[in-house]
């Protein structure tokens, strides 16, 4: 059975359907899930957690390749399905919760490592990927489905549409790489965006230095705040004058550019200078 009959048909037997306020959109694409499960797992030892299990498809292509897998589904509706469709899956657990809120290192042996996978709620995407930010320490690469935008977000270069807060927050600790781009029609219901599956390979050591991390996010988000203004405008509706002016002098960056136009390092050369103002 092919995963789109396959979904139809899981769909049918327990009664359910996708929820919009899950932002549920199931991938019914076999070659599309085969893909991610591949670039997911190219190590039978590997512990895999999975974000938004769903109906369970790719799950099970997880769980063909990974040692464990760790399957978390925050819609209590489907908890019953994943039980029963993988009950005889011995090196799938199942957990009921909210990936925004579980504490991801929890889930697995202290010291280890787990990958991360899975095809994210569009709704809460983001969110998503600043956690997983925030617990970079604690997780392997991470392969997840995308909104397309977004993913085109995290690895936008300066003085192009899509280069912001993502671009610099993301390209500080972790390489961004393109595994393939997927339709709407791969989806059941398709949604009204295209996607892409993205991996995110953390970085051992920040690509630059920028100091205090708190003040360099601080200010890289106060800069894209006003984004079609100067820098000396959208910092100081943060900064005073004077510590704007000091700040200018500090880097050696004109606050006459705008954000868009900053390559990473000139960010960290002005959260550092900002530190010392």
């Amino acid at each position: 059975m092919n995963a789109r009959s396959d979904v139809r048909s899981r769909l049918a037997r327990y009664g359910l359907r996708a929820r919009k306020s899950f932002g549920q959109h199931f991938l019914v694409d076999d070659q599309v899930l085969d893909i991610i499960a591949r670039a997911a797992v190219d190590d039978p030892e590997a512990s895999v957690i999975e974000i938004g299990a769903g109906l369970g498809t790719l799950t099970e292509r997880l769980a063909d390749r990974a040692r464990n897998v760790i399957a978390i589904e925050h819609d209590r509706d489907l908890i019953p399905l994943l039980q029963d469709e993988l009950k005889t899956r011995t090196n799938i657990t199942i957990v009921e919760a909210d990936a925004l809120e579980v504490d991801l290192a929890s889930l697995v042996p202290p010291n280890s490592k787990p990958r991360l996978a899975g095809n994210l709620p569009y709704n809460i995407s983001t969110p998503l990927l600043f956690r997983f930010l925030e617990h970079r320490r604690h997780l392997d690469v991470v392969t997840v489905m995308i909104q397309r935008e977004v993913a085109l977000r995290l690895s936008a270069e300066p003085n192009t549409r899509d280069y912001g807060i993502l671009s610099i927050l993301f390209g500080l600790h972790a390489c961004v790489r393109f595994v393939t781009d997927v339709p709407p029609q791969s989806f059941s219901p398709p949604p009204k965006v295209d996607s892409s599956v993205i991996q995110l390979h953390w970085r051992d050591a920040p690509a630059i230095d920028v100091g205090h991390e708190e003040t360099f996010s601080q200010v890289v988000k106060a800069a894209f705040g006003l984004r079609r203004k100067t820098l000396r405008n959208a910092l100081g509706a943060k900064y005073s004058k004077t510590v704007v002016a000091h700040a200018e002098e500090a880097s050696g960056i004109s606050f006459n550019r705008r954000a868009e136009s900053l390559s990473l390092a000139e960010f960290g050369a002005l959260a550092r200078a900002f530190q010392t103002s």
